[in-house]
């Protein structure tokens, strides 16, 4: 089999994300209404007796179930019959997960009609919906109310710097008398969801999951390590209620607990589970596991297998579709029963019988659709602009540009230069990283061939000479960095992981090691644990302005940190942590600053006490829609790639100019013509292989 080596693989990737981060710059306009249908509107119009996914809670006079489906939210008799919608005149925009309120006059519940997923307070007839807290960044889901009916938890979603692939989940508090809103569990290095208010308003039910990390193998692991704990709002202690047990990555253990929900009275539990022993068959495919509906006595600890199967929960999804891992569910105000969807229906469980009822309804859906969006991308063979160039490095003088795009090196006088392609290099090998020498008059480069490896090579700046090996052997090498004496080259080595067909990010551990050139052998001064690839960049080493000292992003079971080390080697000391995943930091040449980049956007913040942690809501975002590469000019402006712009930033950092790079490449694109002898050709309409043909393809 053939594989793609590691510079190929990441290549490709940052092609394909170019159109989307291009279209992050785009800003809404200040006019536009979320609700309203564009371009070919239709309407649909029909009725239904089952759903997928609903979530019910149920009146406090206990005479009717309030349900979410198809966008809507709808309330029905407690013994069934025909669903009232309640979300009218919503348009466009979804409304889901209701909730009602202790005194049963309101209902709060998660809509996107002011442009996010945010909470909402409605009457219990539907009339005059308002929205609690206007959030543009993050997504809120399971509203829960405090037992005083004044405050609202939700769980509330935030891409972290992982990208918009993964979120950050963290419970915050709403006030519906105050115009407040803030977190009261933050999910740092752990994703907490689902907050259910004890009945005296002191504790907190949630459930918590570890947070997504990626495994040896390249691929994202989902959440690990789901259960329900209690949080003391007075002493703000937490603890375990149903704790996990810890599979292993082959999934040969199990069985994970979640969706907690007190009963009125607060004694007993609820809350969902895998069920051991119980496989889930639907057509032919066995599913690992069954989930049930566990109730546990809080006093005794004695719990019971109440329903099983219930809706599988989504324990085992990628952490970018969490909104809930579970249907809501309610019980009702006596206690006696628990209500909630499974099998498509709406279903009543009475407690001390230990049976189910099914609440047949009908609900009549009525949408309007909007027009779907389906962007038109012309294939032109037309010379490109690459939207993610790579790898910026400036020349002392600051005068000059080198960065990748490609898998080519190329120069860009600044500001409004014509990049050129750097001469005398390999034109089969791809180019990585460049590095300016301390005189600019040489660039320090990396390397990778798909049949020998990669190396760290130098040339002169001018091109007047052929590049030459600064490595011994053929190995895994990237971002190199001269030494201020420009007699050593340090850079950031792999364990051979491209070698045995995975890719550079497939490696378990990576080193920084330092290298006087061929025929000597590198002097190790770093390790560094498993690196966060998705972010976009490496770890890429600098040296300290004003001490000297070589830095580094690395991380540790607390996160990602700061580091600083001697230039020859030695015991490293933390300069910074960050409480979150950073893909680069970099300090100021004052040593005032440090520049760092989280979420695809860079940060400045002031340097803290050696150690202290820097928090990105305290930083100052520099970049406004993407960014990347942070570095520093001679100058002391801060320096990064936004797209295909270089920016250049002064203290205070509001303000930056942006130089296009104007780099325009030849399309590749195949030439003559293929024919096909013989071919069997799969008919995807009549999904049925047709006789030999012969096929052209032009």
């Amino acid at each position: 089999m053939h594989h793609l080596s590691f510079a190929r693989v990441l290549a490709i990737a940052f092609a394909m994300l170019a159109p989307l981060t291009a279209h992050a710059e785009t800003r809404p306009q200040a006019d536009w209404d979320i609700t309203k249908p564009r371009g070919e509107v239709r309407e649909i119009d029909f009725t239904v007796d089952e759903g997928t996914w609903m979530s019910v809670d149920v009146t406090r006079d206990g005479r009717a179930l309030v349900f979410d489906l198809l966008g809507h939210i709808y309330r029905v008799p407690v013994d069934g019959g025909d669903a009232q919608l309640l979300t009218t005149n919503a348009g466009i925009a979804i409304n889901y997960h209701p909730k009602v309120s202790p005194d049963g006059e309101k209902i709060a519940f998660i809509s996107d009609r002011a442009g996010q997923a945010n909470v909402w307070v409605m009457n219990s007839d539907g009339s005059d919906p308002t929205i609690v807290h206007h959030d543009i960044v993050g997504r809120y889901a399971e509203p829960a109310w405090s037992p005083d009916g004044r405050v609202l938890y939700a769980a509330r979603y935030e891409p972290n710097a992982r990208g918009g692939w993964t979120k950050r989940a963290d419970i915050w508090r709403l006030s519906l008398t105050e115009d407040i809103a803030g977190p009261v569990l933050r999910g740092l290095n752990r994703q907490v969801y689902s907050p259910t208010p004890s009945p005296d308003g002191k504790s907190l039910y949630y459930h918590q999951a570890t947070a997504p990390i990626t495994s040896a193998d390249g691929y994202y692991k989902i959440s690990d390590g789901h259960g329900v704990r209690k949080y003391d709002l007075t002493t703000k202690k937490s603890t375990w209620v149903v704790a996990p047990v810890f599979r292993r990555y082959s999934r040969t253990l199990p069985f994970y607990a979640g969706a907690p929900m007190l009963s009125p009275d607060g004694r007993q539990l609820a809350y969902v589970r895998e069920v051991p022993g119980a496989p889930l068959q639907y057509k032919g495919i066995t599913v690992e596991r069954q989930t049930g509906l566990f109730i546990r006595d809080l006093e005794t600890g004695r719990e019971t297998l109440a329903v099983h199967p219930l809706t599988p929960a989504q324990f085992q999804s990628h952490m970018m579709f969490h909104m809930r891992f579970h249907p809501g569910y309610a019980w009702s105000p006596d206690g006696r029963s628990l209500y909630f969807s499974q099998g498509g229906a709406l279903r009543r469980y009475d407690v001390s019988a230990g049976t189910v009822t099914k609440i047949p309804f009908q609900a009549r859906v009525r949408r309007t659709i909007s027009e779907q969006s389906k962007p038109r991308i012309p294939i032109t063979r037309e010379p490109f602009e690459p939207l993610n160039p790579r790898c910026p490095a400036l020349t002392p003088d600051g005068e000059t540009l080198a960065f990748e795009a490609v898998g080519r090196l190329w120069l860009k006088a600044l500001p409004d230069g014509t990049p050129k392609p750097f001469a005398h290099v390999d034109s089969a090998e791809i180019h990585l990283s460049p590095a300016w020498s301390p005189d600019g008059q040489h660039i320090a480069f990396a390397t990778w061939n798909e049949e020998d490896g990669g190396h760290i090579k130098i040339a002169r700046a001018d091109g007047t000479a052929p590049a030459s090996l600064w490595t011994e052997k053929a190995g895994e090498y990237l971002n190199p960095l001269w030494t201020e004496d420009g007699q050593r080259i340090v850079a950031l080595t792999g364990e051979g992981a491209s070698f045995r067909g995975l890719s550079f990010s497939g490696n378990g551990e990576f080193s920084i090691k330092a290298f006087r050139g061929p025929g000597t052998d590198p002097q190790p001064l770093a390790s560094i644990g498993p690196i966060n690839q998705h972010l976009g960049q490496y770890t890429r080493p600098t040296y300290h302005p004003s001490t000297g000292r070589l830095t580094y992003i690395d991380t540790d079971g607390k996160g990602s940190k700061l580091v600083a080390m001697p230039a020859t080697g030695g015991a490293p000391t933390t300069l910074a942590r960050f409480d979150h995943i950073s893909a680069g930091a970099v300090p100021s040449p004052d040593g005032k600053w440090i520049a760092f980049q989280s979420a695809h956007n860079i940060f400045v913040a002031r340097t803290p006490r050696k150690g202290d942690t820097i928090r990105r809501e305290n930083a100052q975002q520099v970049s406004r829609a993407h960014g990347r590469y942070p570095h520093w000019g001679k100058d002391g402006h801060l320096h990064f790639l936004t797209l295909n712009r270089y920016a250049d930033c002064a203290p205070p950092f509001s303000e930056c100019d942006l130089a296009p790079l104007g780099l325009r490449v030849p399309s590749a694109h195949a030439k003559g013509a293929l024919l096909i002898k013989g071919a069997r050709v799969l008919d995807t309409v009549a999904q049925q292989l047709t006789k030999r043909q012969d096929v052209l393809v032009v």
